[in-house]
């Protein structure tokens, strides 16, 4: 008997959780389109990425008796739905070189062509006509991350002065007096303060130029693209589907060329220097340090899969919200002549209930994913605590 199991329930409406629904679009598929053809039932919504079913039929129909339509539906499968989904191919080994990001030749799948460029390389792409404020934008994102690095080395030569005065760096470079050591940070601290300001809006201003001109770009060309298509083609997406992609996919674009650099340049910057120092100081501490590495990237890349089929799906599920919103604005007089609000308003709570329930399941591994690195960073800095005091 396949996993079933009822996650809620109420009069002409339920919830199933099923193991053999999970990440199987296919068999969603199916039984949206087996179900859908029962003459008391009236909605059908599966969802692969969940792994639930959600029905609605006559209120006078029991639970169990829903039930025993879902398992006779999933009995229908064929064998080739039915079977367990194939083991996925391994992961094919790319060489690390220029092709990485969008130079050369593009890899190849097994049968010979070419692989679609990644969402890297197609940003590249459309970037290079602004080459060169792409590449000072990028030399502004790298000048940056290494002055957010400077502060803790700051502290420790505050620290330094104050704890050992006669055998700090200020005092082996020339600064005999304490007074002449303490002003000598203060002139270095503002000097630092008042660059890496500078720095900070220079980084600013460029990053959301190129970011801006990205954007329009990318929204003519779009445009562009959708008048050309079938009118049927475009009408069967619905304008919320439309909308999303020409504003609100646009925007995350934009957000992260003008802010996606930074964070990644401040990690960058951040183990150059901090780590750096520790090799400097203590090879030993160093080394520890740097196997904390794999464990963060082996734990971000497990969860960034789960998280990110579930942001895809919770978009999706909040487009059809959105173009049924629309849709029934525009034909509100419609509506009103023919007494349909109950019924409207009965599919609108339907598809917010499930838009909740996906951005539910988003959420949760969304939560987990800053803390679970934390703590595998936390484990490091443990580490040099324990080994530094010994």
């Amino acid at each position: 008997m396949p996993d079933l199991k009822i996650l809620s329930s109420t009069p002409g409406r339920v919830r199933w959780k099923i193991a053999s629904l999970r990440n199987r679009p296919a068999v969603a598929q199916h039984l949206e389109n087996d179900l859908g053809a029962h003459p008391r039932v009236q909605t059908v919504r599966a969802n692969p990425v969940t792994g639930s079913l959600l029905l609605t039929f006559d209120a006078e129909c029991a639970d169990d008796e829903a039930t025993a339509w879902v398992l006779a539906a999933l009995d229908r499968m064929p064998a080739d739905l039915a079977s367990p989904p194939a083991a996925p191919r391994p992961r094919r080994e790319v060489r690390i070189g220029r092709s990485l990001v969008g130079f050369g030749r593009p890899p190849e799948d097994d049968d010979g062509a070419p692989r679609p460029p990644t969402p890297l390389q197609r940003l590249l792409s459309d970037t290079s006509q602004y080459s060169r404020l792409r590449q000072r934008a990028i030399a502004a994102s790298i000048a940056d991350g290494l002055a957010n690095a400077v502060p803790p080395l700051l502290v420790g030569l505050a620290v330094s002065t104050v704890a050992n005065p006669s055998r700090s760096l200020l005092a082996r470079v020339g600064f005999k007096t304490v007074a002449g050591r303490l002003g000598a940070l203060g002139v270095i601290s503002a000097g630092y303060w008042v660059g890496a300001s500078l720095l900070e809006y220079y980084r600013e201003r460029t990053a959301s130029e190129l970011a801006d001109k990205v954007r329009r770009d990318l929204r003519v060309r779009l445009y562009d693209h959708v008048q050309r298509l079938d009118v049927a083609t475009v009408e069967q997406q619905g304008t919320g589907r439309w909308m999303a992609v020409l504003d609100g996919d646009l925007e995350e674009v934009h957000r992260f060329v003008r802010h996606g650099g930074k964070p990644l340049m401040t990690i960058g910057s951040n183990v150059v220097v901090v780590g750096g120092t520790f090799l400097t100081v203590s090879p030993l501490l160093g080394l520890i340090q740097l196997f904390v590495i794999p464990p963060v990237l082996i734990a971000s890349q497990r969860m960034l899969k789960p998280l990110r089929a579930r942001v895809i799906a919770s978009r999706d599920v909040g487009e059809q919200l959105s173009g049924m919103i629309s849709g029934n604005l525009a034909g509100i007089g419609t509506l009103a002549s023919f007494g349909a609000e109950d019924d409207q308003a009965e599919r609108v709570r339907l598809a917010a209930d499930e838009q909740l329930d996906v951005s539910r399941e988003a959420n949760r591994v969304e939560a987990a994913y800053v803390p679970t690195l934390r703590a595998i960073i936390g484990g490091g800095f443990v580490t040099t605590v324990t080994l530094g005091a010994a």
